[in-house]
């Protein structure tokens, strides 16, 4: 027992100091405390402070973060023994075990408001106004494949279509040589122009009038299928050596069949290219919020 002595009387020192340290800690804290509460209550009074929000209850032992002027956080110093790193955006309460309760600075609002931004629909004109423009163009051109021999010359719906009196004779798959070989290439592609087109008609909906972030998508969808529709045009036309459009004089077959598809392919492509850099430029920009939002949380 008398060997045990001095580790008693070592280990009951060491164990007052603890505590004496642990006063001198408390005290330091409720001190500064108390001079934020001041310090605010003073600004308020007197007008000349900015309105400090409502204090969060989200607790830390040891750690403030701050920002910097987009809403990152950069840092999270430490609250060392001698006292508490002070921020004139933080607002410092006790909630009765000594954790510190801090109100929330604007780090928060500008990162969430800078992700909000990142995220939001780019509607562009020239966009709006092709979907918009061809919208009934291809309503028409389907309806006329879709409701031949009706709609050729000679139907009794012929009226509605009269402008492809002249194209039924440049393009064959128009014209009663592809229906009476049955060709489904004309009917295919119309379904295909009445699915597109709605699909057309949903991006305007969605950008314009909810404001869906993800409508670039439904735009970028609708351009491909006009890109590869007409792409799938035109090599058909290759393969199949020039079968539907080959008798023409070139001046004809420019104006009406080459200069028209020539818009059909460089517009949507356009399209794609734009959107696509919309759609790529987002993904990124919220990959670095979330790296940024992760590397804060582990600060």
């Amino acid at each position: 027992m008398a060997i045990l002595a001095p580790i008693f009387s070592a280990a009951h020192t060491a164990q007052w100091d603890v505590l004496s340290k642990d006063e001198e800690r408390t005290a330091t804290l409720a001190d500064t405390i108390e001079r934020n509460r001041n310090r605010a209550t003073a600004d308020n009074s007197s007008g000349s402070g900015p309105d400090l929000p409502p204090v969060a209850r989200k607790s830390t032992k040891s750690k403030i973060r701050t920002c910097d002027s987009q809403g990152h956080v950069i840092s999270q110093p430490p609250v060392s023994d001698e006292g508490l790193l002070e921020s004139d955006e933080s607002l410092l309460e006790s909630d009765g075990d000594w954790n510190l309760i801090v109100a929330p600075t604007n780090c928060t609002v500008k990162s969430a408001s800078k992700m909000s931004h990142d995220l939001a629909v780019k509607t562009r004109t020239w966009i709006t106004l092709w979907f918009l423009l061809t919208a009934p163009v291809l309503f028409w051109d389907a309806g006329y494949c879709l409701m031949r021999p009706r709609s050729m010359v000679g139907g009794d719906l012929h009226w509605i279509w009269e402008g492809y009196e002249i194209y039924q004779e440049i393009d064959h798959l128009y014209g009663p040589k592809a229906l009476q070989e049955n060709n489904g290439f004309t009917s295919a592609q119309a379904l295909l122009n009445l699915i597109e087109t709605l699909t057309n008609l949903s991006y305007l909906y969605l950008a314009h009038v909810s404001g869906w972030s993800a409508a670039p998508v439904v735009g970028f969808a609708a351009a491909t299928m006009t890109f590869w529709k007409t792409a799938l045009y035109w090599l058909q036309e290759v393969y199949c050596g020039g079968c539907a459009v080959g008798h023409n004089k070139f001046k004809d077959l420019f104006v009406f069949y080459i200069f028209p598809n020539m818009l059909w392919t460089l517009v949507p492509c356009a399209i794609m290219l734009r959107l696509g850099k919309d759609i790529a430029g987002a993904l990124i920009a919220l990959e670095r919020s979330s790296k940024k939002a992760t590397s804060g949380k582990s600060l």
